[in-house]
């Protein structure tokens, strides 16, 4: 079902993690750098937002759902290792902290998910 509330949370980490792409991470003299203008690390971003959306919609299923979770955790986790790397010369923007923002969003939203298939496991058992 789409009005859970992991959907909330994970539907927040894809809005984040979307402003990541577009916003810049950090500033050399007078520009302003996004991550477009690295290729690798654009389509890794877009990866990940697609595997977001199919994170959402995969409601049915919600061992599918957690594993997902597991692997936006590992590929955010190295999209914020490559951003870090991408900035070799000057100042970081306050932007950066939407990847961090993302991985506490699907960390909740990955307890949100657990906490769901414990009570559909005890459920289960009383039947």
């Amino acid at each position: 079902m789409l009005q859970r509330i992991q959907t909330l949370y994970l539907f927040g980490a894809l809005i984040v993690n979307f402003l990541f792409l577009l916003v810049p991470i950090y500033t050399s003299g007078a520009t302003s750098v996004s991550i477009t203008t690295n290729i690798a690390l654009s389509i890794l971003s877009l990866v990940l937002n697609g595997l977001l959306l199919f994170t959402i919609f995969s409601y049915k299923n919600r061992k599918r759902q957690m594993l997902a979770c597991k692997l936006l955790l590992i590929g955010i986790s190295v999209e914020i290792i490559l951003s870090i790397l991408l900035v070799t010369s000057g100042s970081i923007c306050w932007n950066f902290v939407f990847p961090f923002t993302s991985i506490v969003f699907i960390i909740i939203a990955f307890r949100s998910i657990k906490s769901d298939e414990k009570l559909v496991r005890s459920a289960d058992r009383l039947r």
